[in-house]
């Protein structure tokens, strides 16, 4: 689980209030996205003020999935146009622009794994998930990020080359540099 004060916040996006809380959901059977945000909706709507959730199978660092959840809360906060968080976060998170972009990722995914990233009030947004996952027949995990990932596919999938961000410290910190950079040029685009 990863836990963010609002000091650290604070600095990336103004009038910080909440915490951010990261957990990782495994259920014993595969699961649709659309299933399981719509379970911990039902929940988080009574604490949280942003919250979204990803397969964890494209988590593959956690600086990655705080980066795109925070450009997120920043360009919904600005005024941002989408009507769905969910979806304008999963758009920094693979850095497209383009929601069917998004969608073409998505498509035909199940998973028995799911990232649930939620901006409230901590100890309430916790007991949320936790009573959620209970009901529907799942666990918490510490850890974000699963241990292991497809580097070479998730390049493919995140359209990262990853030799042009080696710098010698190993493949999956190629990976997170050139999506971090895909993250950073859609605020540029705007």
């Amino acid at each position: 689980m990863v836990v963010i004060k609002p000091e650290f916040l604070v600095s990336y996006v103004e009038a910080v209030e909440f915490e951010l809380i990261a957990v990782r959901i495994v259920y014993r059977e595969a699961r649709e996205l659309h299933e399981v945000l719509k379970e911990v909706s039902s929940e988080l709507d009574k604490h949280s003020s942003l919250y979204v959730v990803l397969p964890a199978e494209f988590a593959f660092s956690t600086r990655h999935v705080l980066s795109a959840f925070i450009h997120c809360l920043r360009s919904l906060r600005r005024g941002g146009k989408l009507r769905d968080p969910n979806m304008e976060f999963l758009r920094y998170y693979f850095g497209v622009k383009q929601i069917r972009d998004v969608k073409s990722i998505l498509e035909g995914i199940t998973s028995r794994e799911f990232v649930c990233i939620a901006y409230g009030d901590g100890e309430k947004v916790l007991e949320s998930i936790r009573r959620c996952i209970r009901v529907h027949g799942g666990e918490i995990l510490e850890d974000i990020v699963p241990e292991q990932c497809d580097v070479k596919k998730l390049s493919k999938v995140f359209s990262v080359k990853l030799e042009v961000f080696d710098r010698g410290k190993g493949l999956i910190k190629a990976l997170e540099l050139g999506v971090l950079e895909k993250i950073a040029l859609l605020d540029l685009r705007k």
